[in-house]
């Protein structure tokens, strides 16, 4: 199946334009001279849809046609109709007359000419792996990636997996994806681990041994012996206020009474009882006095003693708590640690289970000793930029192969980005190309006039 026709007319730079291409065909001319419309003219048949933008200015229609030699011996007409409102497809078979559904038609025998040589030589590393990935069209399934993370596989991160959409792309994409992920929650829980690990051996050296934890019910009975004692005190003192109020009562009354009897010596007798009662006052407020003080000698060191004894007690249980507490902590810890070195051994699993699932998959490219690696595409053991000039665009030309489907067309453009080593290059990759089976049609900038040449 070859295409032995073209006809453009009306498509952006393109009025009028026929071509009866080879098995390589170069479109030359400066710049705006319409080698990119035929490009594109030839990319609107294949990838369907409408796009006005597509008219050439002052145009109501365009229209690309395609001649199509089949296996059959018969010959195919495809033609993109392009109006300002809407666009249609339609195919034609010599014998068999118009062919329904030509948009499946055309999936089932043409690329989409999406995969341009020339744009490969130049990509960035992680665009030529995608496109090495295409090529592969592969998606992973969801049992595969469950299997190669591993039973033991934390059920928490296969949740963050899904919630990510690692699983959504090419098999080698996600792989990639579930593999970078799985390194980095491998490697925070290796961190946490260690910090765990230290934490837990800084707090054990200062917490006490167990056996020098103190009961709080030896505080408790120290402070309610305190508190009777001062109790007993209180007492005391009361009784003896009482005790001396009563005995100063009955001194006045003892006064009155004398007061009375002397009547006529009321003066002297006043003055005497007066004085005599003062005088027994003092030596009553005195001797009270004494006893006080010799009531607190004994108990104020006492009282001091005791009470600095509850804040030592008081500083034992508060240090025993805090000491109960640290071990909570700590145990805490060394669970989580333990936990973390767990969580860490299962990724390591589940990389492991990647990086085999990895080289399965890639056993499948239809390339020997091509891989990804960390998104680069990577040849015989050389990264694709270290490849040889030649090697880069001949394997360029491979993927073209595999990519082109059974019609076999590639259609490039944008050489005029290829220094003048990789434009030769790539001159002498389409010939051989051409002669593989291929049959390209790509854009050179001249300063000559606009032609269609077919040099093969």
């Amino acid at each position: 199946m070859r295409v032995k026709g073209i006809r453009i007319r009306n498509v952006l730079g393109v009025a009028e334009l026929e071509i009866a291409p080879g098995s390589v065909t170069v479109v030359s001319g400066q710049n705006a001279s319409g080698k990119t419309s035929v490009i594109e003219a030839l990319r609107a048949v294949v990838n369907g849809g409408h796009d006005a933008t597509l008219l050439r200015k002052g145009a109501d229609d365009g229209e690309v046609v395609l001649v199509i030699a089949c296996d059959d011996g018969h010959d195919v007409e495809v033609t993109k109709s392009i109006g300002r409102e809407k666009s249609s497809t339609r195919i034609e078979h010599e014998i068999l007359g118009k062919l329904p559904k030509p948009a499946a038609w055309l999936r089932e025998r043409i690329d989409g000419l999406g995969f341009n040589p020339a744009a490969f030589l130049t990509m960035t590393d992680k665009q030529r792996a995608d496109e090495l990935l295409k090529t592969l069209d592969r998606e992973l399934s969801d049992s595969e990636l469950l299997e190669a993370l591993g039973v033991d596989f934390p059920g928490v991160y296969l949740q963050a997996l899904s919630e990510l959409a690692i699983g959504v792309g090419p098999a080698l994409t996600v792989i990639d994806r579930a593999d970078k992920q799985v390194r980095e929650w491998r490697r925070t829980q290796n961190v946490k681990g260690k910090e765990l690990k230290a934490a837990v051996a800084k707090l054990g050296e200062g917490l006490p041994d167990q056996g020098q934890a103190f009961d709080a019910g030896t505080l408790g009975g120290a402070e309610a012996e305190l508190e009777a004692f001062k109790q007993g005190h209180e007492t005391q003192v009361r009784e003896m206020r009482d005790a001396h109020r009563l005995r100063v009562a009955g001194l006045g009354r003892a006064r009155d009474e004398k007061m009375a009897q002397a009547q006529d010596d009321y003066d002297a007798a006043c003055k005497t009882a007066h004085a005599e009662h003062e005088g027994e006052r003092a030596q009553a407020e005195a001797g009270y006095t004494d006893a006080i003080e010799e009531l607190d000698d004994p108990y104020r060191p006492e009282l001091e003693q005791r009470t600095t004894a509850i804040g030592a007690l008081k500083a034992q249980v508060d240090a025993s708590l805090k000491a109960a507490g640290a071990r909570e902590e700590l145990e805490r810890m060394k669970l989580e640690g333990t936990q973390a070195e767990e969580q860490a051994h299962r990724l390591n699993a589940a990389v492991a289970g990647l990086a085999d699932l990895k080289l399965e998959i890639i056993k499948a490219l239809p390339f020997e000793n091509v891989e990804v690696v960390a998104g680069e595409l990577v040849v015989d053991g050389k990264p694709f930029d270290r490849l040889s000039t030649a090697e880069q665009t001949r394997f360029a030309f491979e993927i073209a192969k595999l990519r082109a489907g059974e019609l076999g067309l590639v259609a490039c453009d944008g050489l005029e980005c290829l220094d003048a080593e990789r434009l030769a290059a790539f001159e002498a990759a389409a010939r051989d190309a051409a002669d593989g089976g291929l049959q390209l049609v790509y854009t050179v900038v001249k300063d000559s006039p606009f032609s269609v040449d077919s040099i093969a």
